[in-house]
């Protein structure tokens, strides 16, 4: 049996119907007879960051370490997977298995191999470093529209809200700035909403630093040709920089920040034409590849945010052919 992650949506409360992901959760048992776990992680205000992730990793870490033997797993066939907020701590919890390098349990058969001090050898995701060797359980991560860093809320696709969707989009500009500021445990205040769309909560040096990682050059042509005029930020705000910079520069909120991610289990993106998320999507796919990640990326320019969870989309039919299709490889 293949254990699935599968995180909300959200960092913060919504007003969700109970069962909002049944449909996707039983479409994917159906069709791959798998074993699908759901985690109820708390949300903020009343849990800011750091406390979903770590509520997430201590589910996995329970599930390696002895509950997969209640549910018949096998815990080398594991895939984590998450929409919005849950791509985000979806992703987290694979860079997190990669930086602490957990120890191979005794279950696990070993394979010893021959290697030079600070050389890596990779065997299906079985790592040997400097001879030590450990397992990396996460054998595949699914992120579908994930929330991948906070720096620019003036990207194309944001651009493309203001211009095209204003008013009518499932996830728009202002509520994912609130969201940021309340999961960062900021008071999202009016004032700063209105800053941090203003991307007032970066200084100049660190979103200069940043342009390696997020330029709009590093877009698809197609993606930025008409919506890549730069728009000069205001000064930032000392306070609000402030706040933001105790946790908004760590990769486990801003995993495009992550460091040193060859070894990261293979990944699908999902992105959607009409999601001012998509930008980060396409941004992280390349920062994956650069460390030799496999990816495969899927872009909808039809779709939207939201899309997986309207069950009369032909788009989201598709979206989760393609994911189904992506497990079946790769589990």
């Amino acid at each position: 049996m293949l254990p699935r992650a599968l995180s909300k949506s959200s960092w913060r409360h919504l007003k969700l119907a109970e069962g909002h992901y049944d449909n996707v959760i039983y479409m994917l048992i159906a069709r791959l007879g798998i074993l699908v776990i759901s985690i109820d992680y708390r949300l903020s205000p009343e849990s800011p960051y750091p406390e979903p992730v770590n509520e997430c990793e201590a589910v996995f870490h329970r599930l390696v370490n002895g509950e997969h033997e209640r549910f018949d797993i096998d815990p080398r066939r594991i895939c984590v997977m998450g929409d919005s907020a849950g791509g985000n701590l979806s992703t987290v919890v694979a860079q997190r298995q990669l930086r602490k390098k957990l120890p191979s349990p005794k279950w696990c058969c070993h394979t010893f191999l021959k290697c030079s001090m600070g050389a890596t050898a990779v065997l299906a995701n079985r790592y040997l470093i400097c001879g030590a060797d450990f397992q990396l359980y996460v054998n595949c991560q699914v992120l579908i529209y994930p929330v991948i860093h906070s720096f620019d809320l003036k990207s194309p696709s944001y651009q493309i809200y203001y211009k095209q969707l204003c008013g009518t989009s499932l996830l728009n500009p202002r509520l994912m700035a609130r969201w940021y500021l309340l999961y960062l445990g900021i008071p999202a205040t009016p004032a700063n909403i209105e800053k941090f769309l203003a991307n007032r909560h970066l200084r100049r040096k660190d979103s200069e630093r940043l342009q390696e990682l997020i330029s709009h050059e590093l877009l698809p042509a197609e993606f930025s040709e008409d919506y890549s005029e730069k728009q000069a930020d205001p000064p930032p705000d000392d306070d609000l920089c402030r706040l933001f910079n105790k946790n908004g520069f760590d990769p486990d909120f801003a995993p495009i920040l992550g460091k040193d991610l060859f070894g990261l289990p293979p990944a699908m993106i999902v992105t959607a034409g009409y999601d001012i998320l998509r930008d980060e999507g396409a941004l992280y796919a390349k920062r994956l590849q650069s460390f030799n990640v496999p990816v495969q990326w899927n872009h909808y320019p039809a779709a939207y945010h939201g899309v997986i969870n309207m069950p009369s989309s032909m788009q989201r039919n598709q979206i989760l052919d393609d994911i189904a299709h992506y497990l079946d490889m790769n589990l």
